[in-house]
């Protein structure tokens, strides 16, 4: 069983909202739970959030309510994802060790996408292996803006903000919309790769679960 930590601020909206949406898609051997760097333990879930799931689902932990970061929450993940690049830089301050299974939601999807998620892998059937191939890929991850024609996205400088998801529950209701937008899209990206993942790496299956192209390897 591989187990996925999603992570926000106050564990109330982004990483809520991430983790129901993708455990309803997950495949079985996937596990999934989310924290905030910040979370008061107890606090309920965002009533936006609420609504767009129908207020059928009880989030982070069996009574509906908010759950604090933790070192084992983070030692039990074979995968954190984060909203914001603050907070995986808060995940590596609790375990600098997991630096190479933490990555922004949105910055994940874009490895994947841009790299394919274990061509490079040394050993292509371990997931720690694939992520490790991720975390080295990350100098060669095209940030500019994926829409426009080709000779526009050349123009373009590249924006580190593309791997968040910015906190839009204290801002206005375009800006909350738009993070939940976010996150959905994310989300769903995020559930193709752990089918994929889960589908080309049953026992005793070895064939390549990532697609995309070969990033260079900087290790010597």
């Amino acid at each position: 069983m591989n187990a996925l930590l999603i992570v926000c601020s106050a564990n109330v909206c982004r990483s809520r909202y991430a983790e129901q949406l993708v455990r309803d898609q997950a495949p079985s051997d996937w596990s999934v739970s989310s924290a905030g760097t910040h979370a008061a333990d107890g606090s309920a879930r965002c009533a936006l959030v609420d609504r767009r799931l129908g207020g059928g689902h009880s989030g982070a932990s069996s009574d509906g309510s908010a759950r604090p970061l933790t070192l084992e929450s983070i030692e039990a993940a074979q995968l954190v994802l984060t909203a914001e690049r603050a907070h995986r830089t808060a995940v590596l301050q609790v375990l600098p060790e997991a630096r190479s299974r933490t990555f922004t939601l949105r910055e994940f999807v874009l490895l994947v996408d841009q790299f394919g998620l274990d061509e490079q892998a040394d050993s292509p059937s371990s997931l720690a292996a694939a992520l490790e191939s991720l975390d080295h890929a990350r100098p060669w991850l095209d940030l500019t803006d994926a829409g426009g024609p080709g000779w526009l996205r050349r123009t373009r400088r590249p924006d580190p903000g593309l791997l968040d998801v910015r906190d839009g529950h204290l801002a206005d209701a375009w800006a909350h919309r738009r993070s939940l937008r976010q996150i959905e899209d994310a989300a769903a990206r995020t559930v193709t790769v752990l089918r994929t993942w889960s589908a080309a790496h049953v026992p005793g299956d070895t064939d390549d679960g990532g697609t995309g192209r070969r990033a260079p390897d900087p290790r010597p």
